[in-house]
């Protein structure tokens, strides 16, 4: 299981996660959502900054995942 949740209610579909990580995230063709490309995906760096700046906060980390390189 994934590390990474996202929350598809809260999902805007505006597009910063994929962009900022092309190779994990991907909108869903049909509700234009955030999902994980691979739902076992470890959480990185390139992930946590995503996050960060995702408008929404629709990308949930454990806290205990959040600092860990």
């Amino acid at each position: 299981m994934s590390d990474i949740d996202i929350d598809s209610f809260r999902c805007s579909g505006c597009g910063t996660c994929w962009e900022m990580c092309p190779d994990v995230f991907v909108l869903d063709p049909l509700t234009g959502k955030a999902q994980l490309i691979d739902p076992n995906q470890r959480v990185t760096e390139p992930i946590r900054l995503a996050a960060a700046f995702c408008p929404e906060k629709c990308i949930l980390i454990p806290p205990e995942q959040q600092d860990r390189n």
